[in-house]
């Protein structure tokens, strides 16, 4: 717990894009579930490798 929330507190600006885009993910899934999963996850997994990165070059 303490490590993620030290990289959490490390990178605030990447994981406040990534729960925004999460919550608009979850947000159009209902409607439009296939496109927004589509469109989304690639962008969301390169968000959470940018702000993980530099935690794991410290390793």
């Amino acid at each position: 717990m303490a490590t993620t929330f030290s990289i959490v507190s490390a990178q605030p600006s990447a994981f406040t894009m990534l729960a925004a885009l999460n919550t608009l993910v979850i947000y159009f899934a209902p409607h439009t579930f296939g496109l927004s999963v589509l469109l989304a996850c690639p962008v969301l997994a390169c968000i959470h490798y940018g702000a993980v990165k530099p935690h794991l070059a410290h390793k």
